[in-house]
Order: structure tokens, then sequence, then C-alpha cells
């Protein structure tokens, strides 16, 4: 950007990485009030990118804060930070989808993770029947067990 008096440009100083601004937030706060239940995932991802951009948090998501090497001095700050996010990922997904995602170490991986994995448990866990009913009678001599089903169209 050049100066009117003496025409020098002067770059701007650039950000260092998030991982150097630690924060103290909750891990156990709900950062949206969407939570993914493997149907929602545009409405969940965009509450959540927003969200986490808010809080300067969406590169570990996207990758572009990328994860330190383990002998650098920013791998400590840039671990807490990624559990934070990780933890607030974890918060967001409906009791299903959590237990079929929850041993991801890195948030980026996790959000990776989550459409795919919530594709297959919708894929195997969609059946076609969505109420059973069962009646139990009981008389003198017999016991009666009837069993309703209910397709799904």
């Amino acid at each position: 950007m050049a100066t009117p008096e003496n025409n020098q440009v002067i770059e701007p100083t650039p950000k260092p990485p998030s991982y150097t601004y630690v924060t103290v937030e909750n891990p156990n706060t709900n950062i949206t009030q969407i939570l993914f239940n493997g149907a929602n995932f545009n409405e969940w991802s965009r509450g959540l990118t927003l969200a986490l951009l808010a809080k300067g948090k969406l590169g570990y998501v996207d990758g572009t804060i990328p994860k330190p090497a383990t002998t650098a001095a920013e791998f400590e700050p840039w671990r807490s930070q990624n559990a934070l996010v990780t933890a607030w990922l974890y918060n967001s997904l409906e009791p299903p989808i959590r237990r079929t995602i929850s041993y991801r170490p890195e948030a980026k991986q996790m959000w990776v993770d989550i459409p795919l994995t919530a594709a297959n448990t919708r894929k195997y866990a969609d059946v076609n029947l969505v109420l059973t009913i069962v009646l139990i009678a009981c008389s003198r001599t017999r016991l009666i067990i009837i069993i309703i089903c209910i397709e799904r169209n």
C-alpha cells in the first residue's frame, strides 16, 4: 500500500496461525443449535462453519491451520485447540452418529468422516419397518403373541 508522503509500499504484517492464540473456551459448549442427525448435513455444516469462523477455528477443519510437527513449539497449543474443536464437533452430533465417529484424533479428519459415516449409518439402519407393535395376550391355556409391522412407503 503506497503512502501519499513518500510512495513507499508498506506490506501488511501476516497474522500467525490461530493456534498461537490459545483461547479459554468450554469444550462442552454447543456452538450451534443444529445437531447433525444424518439427514441435515447442509444445515448442520453451514451452522457449524459459521460458528467456527466466528471463533477463528475454521482452519482446524478445513486444513488451513496445519498440524505442526510434534517437536515444534507450536504443537502443544495446536493440539489443545484441535481438541477443543474436536469436542465441539462431537457435541454437535446426535448420539447415533456420535457413537460411530468418536475416536477421530483430529478435527479435520472428523469433519471429513462425519458425512461419510452418517451415510453408511443411514444405509444400514434404513429398514423397511417403521413401527412394530407387540401384543401379548394370555389366556388360561395359551400365550398369544401378535406382532404387527407397518411398512414404510
